[in-house]
């Protein structure tokens, strides 16, 4: 969300699975430049009811790679949520739920109309159901180089 706003998009809203208070680190320091940079919270019970455009997309951050089981609490309610509202998916790196080495769905799990790998081709998004992951893309980032010596641009390719 702080790259869309720094970027000059506008009306960057973000869910919380949980409380900003017990955020740390990183997730901290992150969450409170895209504040800085105009971004706003909105409540998962005021989704429905507030004026979202026809071409709303809904960015699935929630849960990385590393899952072995199913979503609980929280953030198991918040993935059944963002399934029934209909809203267009874009998850990072995997679909929140599925599990990125062998390709199962927890429940709940998203349904993303697209994936953005990051790096590499990950066998749970391949091995998965295709209509939870949705189109998969790549971005290859000079983070995965730099610490071998090696500099590439960025770049984004489609795998499906």
């Amino acid at each position: 969300g702080r790259i869309l706003l720094g970027r000059g998009y506008r009306n960057i809203k973000l869910i919380l699975s949980h409380s900003p208070e017990v955020m740390k680190g990183v997730a901290s320091e992150q969450f409170d430049l895209f504040l800085k940079f105009g971004g706003s919270l909105i409540h998962k019970r005021d989704v429905l009811t507030s004026d979202f455009a026809p071409n709303t997309l809904l960015i699935d951050g929630l849960l990385g790679t590393g899952i072995t089981r199913s979503p609980s609490g929280v953030v198991g309610e918040l993935i059944e949520e963002v399934n029934k509202w209909g809203f267009r998916v874009l998850s990072c790196d995997i679909p929140s739920g599925l599990n990125h080495s062998t390709g199962e769905a927890y429940e709940p799990c998203i349904r993303a109309k697209w994936t953005l790998n990051y790096h590499v081709v990950k066998s749970g998004q391949v091995k998965g159901p295709r209509d939870l992951v949705g189109s998969l893309w790549t971005c290859e980032t000079n983070l995965t180089f730099t610490r071998f010596g090696y500099v590439s641009k960025p770049c984004t390719y489609k795998i499906t």
